[in-house]
Order: structure tokens, then C-alpha cells, then sequence
């Protein structure tokens, strides 16, 4: 995805743990980081996207996806994983079904994962979910 964020003037950058093991199926876990780095570059007009992995407690991977846009109103968090609710972005430009969010969540809790965001109006949100390690 960095030559779309490059297209853009952004920088994408990653601090990952490469060590980590899990179970799932790849095609849809790829899916869902896919999109909510797609999600970033579409709501961010300058600046940086980085995507973080790490081993929390020793049971599970936690991935964060944070960018530095505008953020997200309250009143659009509660409805951010619910179909066919697409952000205001104040652009008329911007596309999609509005169910990308909605699909990820749905993979990440088949996945028996959790996927939250965190933000505040006029700064980057940060979208994160955890996933179980893989048991040796």
C-alpha cells in the first residue's frame, strides 16, 4: 500500500514484530489490514500512517493502525462498524460500499478477535484489534 500513500504525499511506516505466529485464514486477516490502511489514506490529507505490531501478555497480537487525519465525531463512532455507514469526510470524492469496516470486524471476531477505534475530532484515529497467538 505504500506506493498509493506515497501517490498521496503520505508516508507509510510500520514497527512490527516479525516473530509472531498465528492461526486464521492469511487472505482475510491481509484483507482486513488492508483496509483499514486504505481507510487511513483515504481520511488523511498529509503526513503519516504507521501500523503496529506487537505480542501483548503473552496470548495475543495487538495491531494498531494510526494516522494523523481529521479524526472521527462521536456521533460517527458509535455506527463505525455497522454496513453501509460511510464516513462524512466533508469530500464528495471520497468511494466505497461502507461495509469494509463492518467485513473486518466480522473476520477479526470469527478469528475470535476484538477490533475497536479510538479518536478525537481533529486528530488521527487509531483503529486496533488483538487476535490470539497461535497455541504450539
Amino acid at each position: 500500500m505504500s506506493p498509493i500513500a506515497s501517490q498521496k504525499g503520505l508516508i507509510l511506516s510500520s514497527d512490527c514484530q516479525h516473530d509472531i505466529k498465528l492461526s486464521g485464514d492469511k487472505n482475510r486477516l491481509r484483507q482486513v489490514l488492508s483496509n483499514l490502511i486504505s481507510n487511513a489514506i483515504k481520511f488523511t490529507e498529509k503526513g503519516e500512517i504507521r501500523v503496529y505490531m506487537t505480542v501483548a501478555n503473552k496470548k495475543y497480537v495487538l495491531v494498531q493502525v494510526k494516522d494523523n487525519g481529521q479524526g472521527i465525531a462521536p456521533a460517527e463512532m458509535e455506527n463505525l462498524f455497522n454496513p453501509y455507514r460511510r464516513r462524512d469526510s466533508g469530500k464528495q470524492n471520497t468511494h466505497g460500499l461502507g461495509i469494509g469496516l463492518t467485513l473486518s470486524k466480522i473476520f477479526i471476531e470469527l478469528h475470535h478477535g476484538k477490533i475497536w477505534a479510538e479518536s478525537t475530532p481533529g486528530q488521527g484515529p487509531t483503529v486496533s484489534f488483538t487476535l490470539p497467538l497461535k497455541k504450539e
